[in-house]
């Protein structure tokens, strides 16, 4: 039987909301704090040479051989992984094998963390069967929801958490982006508050907070 990993699973409310720029800057701060840490990203579409999501983060962890490691999957269609499939990409590895081939490259590296960022959203399709949803059980690792700190978030994110809850995944925090090309709207003042009363998890916006989750 595998090892348990330590780690967390970044998932989002939707595509482009902060994932990568989030787990990035997450890597370096528990490598500056002296932890082990490594950040993957098994699945990833839109790749037409360079997997540029995953040498980001393989960069941010100080480990750039990760952005390429075998048994990960990596297809040219800027679609959803089971969408690239119908148009006669292939389809990733079952959520048990990447989930093993992360938990083997967590023993190889002597990760103390292992950071793995999904595609998407939880319910983004894998295959026929599969969603984003069972990496993150067959990992079975805390989840992080990344939200953008706009219009229309809390629908999303209260949305996504109660998928995330109705599945049996813990997740551990939600974290509202801002990142620089959307612009305030003047929701910002309401969201953390209105996602606080609802939620029973932390709702941040600092790596600072979220550092201090994993490594209280």
């Amino acid at each position: 039987m595998s090892a348990p990993l330590r780690g967390l699973f970044v998932s989002g409310t939707g595509t482009g909301v902060g994932k990568t720029f989030v787990t990035c800057a997450l890597a370096r701060s528990l490598v500056d704090a002296g932890l082990r840490t490594i950040a993957l990203k098994p699945v990833e579409t839109g790749v037409a040479d360079i997997p540029e999501d995953a040498v980001a983060l393989a960069a941010a962890c100080g480990v750039p051989v990760l952005a390429y490691a075998e048994g990960f999957h990596r297809v040219a269609p800027a679609l959803s992984p089971y969408a690239a499939g119908l148009e006669g990409a292939p389809i990733p590895p079952a959520p048990k094998a990447l989930a093993e081939t992360i938990r083997g490259l967590a023993k190889v590296h002597r990760a103390a963390v292992t950071l793995v960022e999904g595609a998407g959203g939880l319910l983004v399709p894998l295959d026929g069967a599969h969603t984003m949803a069972d990496l993150a059980e067959a990992l079975d690792v805390p989840v992080l929801l990344v939200a953008l700190d706009a219009l229309g978030t809390l629908s999303h994110t209260l949305t996504a958490f109660e998928s995330a809850q109705r599945r049996g995944l813990r997740v551990l925090a939600v974290y509202l982006s801002h990142p620089p090309a959307v612009p305030p709207d003047g929701t910002a003042g309401t969201n953390a508050r209105i996602l606080r009363e609802r939620l029973d998890v932390p709702v941040i916006d600092s790596v600072a907070a979220l550092h201090g989750l994993i490594c209280p």
